[in-house]
C-alpha cells in the first residue's frame, strides 16, 4: 500500500506552513512593535535644583556732609556823630522870666486849741520850694497861697489846706505839694512828742524880672 500524499495536498500542506509561519513572524513583529511604543523612551532621573541666595543691593543714600561757610565780618560803618543843635533865634517874648516863691509863716492865733509856744515855736527843718506852673509863668501871673497845716509826733506836715489864694486855683496844687514835702522838728511836752495843730503860711509866687 501506497502512503505517500499527492502532490496537490502536498503544495497545499506547504502553502498553509508558509502563511502560519509568515502570520507568526508579524504578529511579533505586531507584538514587538507595540511593547516599543509602549515602553518609555527613557529614564526620569529627578535632578535637584540648588538655591541661590539672592540679595537686592539696596542704594545707600549718602548724606552730604555739612559744609560750614564762614560769612565775611560785617563792614565797619563809621558812626556819624549828631550835629550839633543850633539853637533858632528866638523874640523876646519867648523868654520866660524866672520865677521865685517868697515864704511867709505866720504863726497861729492864741485861740486855736493848740497854741504854740514862744520859746519853742514850730521851725521848718527841710523846705521845698514850689515848682512855678508853667502857663503862669508864661502868661506873667503872679500871686500866693495861704495854707493850713498840722505837724505831726514825726515832724511830718499832715492835713494841708488852701484858707485863701490870689488868683483862685492857679498856685494851689503846687503850693500844697510843696509843703507836705516839708519837715519840722516835732514839739516835745513832758518828755512827749506831740501833734501840733492850726498853723498856717503864706507862700507868694513871684516872678524875678531883674533878667
Amino acid at each position: 500500500m501506497n502512503n505517500t500524499l499527492p502532490a496537490p495536498h502536498i503544495q497545499t500542506i506547504s502553502k498553509v506552513a508558509l502563511f502560519t509561519a509568515v502570520g507568526l513572524v508579524m504578529t511579533f513583529c505586531a507584538f514587538a512593535l507595540m511593547q516599543y511604543l509602549i515602553a518609555p523612551q527613557g529614564q526620569y532621573i529627578p535632578t535637584s535644583i540648588p538655591d541661590f541666595d539672592i540679595e537686592i543691593a539696596e542704594e545707600k543714600k549718602t548724606t552730604p556732609p555739612n559744609i560750614i561757610k564762614r560769612l565775611p565780618p560785617p563792614p565797619v560803618i563809621n558812626k556819624i556823630p549828631p550835629k550839633p543843635m543850633i539853637p533858632s533865634e528866638t523874640s523876646q517874648t519867648d523868654i520866660v522870666p524866672i520865677p521865685t516863691v517868697t515864704l511867709t509863716a505866720q504863726q497861729p492865733s492864741n485861740s486855736t486849741l493848740f497854741a504854740p509856744i514862744l520859746d519853742n515855736q514850730a521851725s521848718p527843718v527841710v523846705r521845698m520850694a514850689p515848682k512855678y506852673p508853667i502857663q503862669a509863668a508864661r502868661e506873667g501871673i503872679e500871686g500866693w497861697v495861704k495854707l493850713s497845716f498840722s505837724i505831726s509826733k514825726t515832724g511830718s506836715v499832715i492835713n494841708a489846706s488852701v484858707l485863701d489864694a490870689q488868683p483862685k486855683r492857679v498856685f494851689d496844687a503846687a503850693a500844697i505839694k510843696a509843703l507836705k514835702k516839708w519837715k519840722y522838728k516835732a514839739k516835745v511836752d513832758n518828755g512827749q512828742t506831740i501833734e501840733q495843730h492850726g498853723l498856717t503860711i503864706q507862700l507868694d509866687f513871684k516872678i524875678d524880672k531883674s533878667h
